[in-house]
């Protein structure tokens, strides 16, 4: 499956600081991809999303994959502009306690690198 999704998902909870972390990971299957199939499979992951959100009708696992659609729709021109290290980890935090800049303001400020 791994040659199927573009990166892998964690999740990890920080009670001290009321966070959660998203950690988005590329794959090697997708690493090893040309760019013109990486941008190809990333469309179609994000097509899968807006797909798999509507099939549920469980309110978290929408909200969970509406999270990472949200994710993945911003991270896109910045992989289609070949502006992204692969091989580094992407850290999302979420809640009312996180530190640092948005995603919007890291990838709108070329801070991603």
């Amino acid at each position: 499956m791994e040659a199927l999704t573009p990166f892998r998902i964690e999740t990890r909870e920080d009670a001290s600081r009321g966070i959660r972390e998203l950690h988005f990971t590329f794959t090697s299957a997708f690493q090893s991809l040309s760019h013109e199939h990486q941008i190809d499979l990333f469309e179609s992951y994000i097509d899968y999303l807006k797909t798999d959100m509507n099939r549920t009708d469980d309110l978290a696992n929408r909200q969970g994959i509406l999270t990472v659609l949200q994710i993945s729709e911003q991270l896109y021109p910045h992989l289609k502009n070949n502006e992204l290290p692969l091989e580094e980890t992407i850290i999302v935090e979420l809640g009312e306690q996180t530190e640092g800049s948005s995603l919007a303001d890291l990838l709108n400020n070329s801070k991603l690198n």
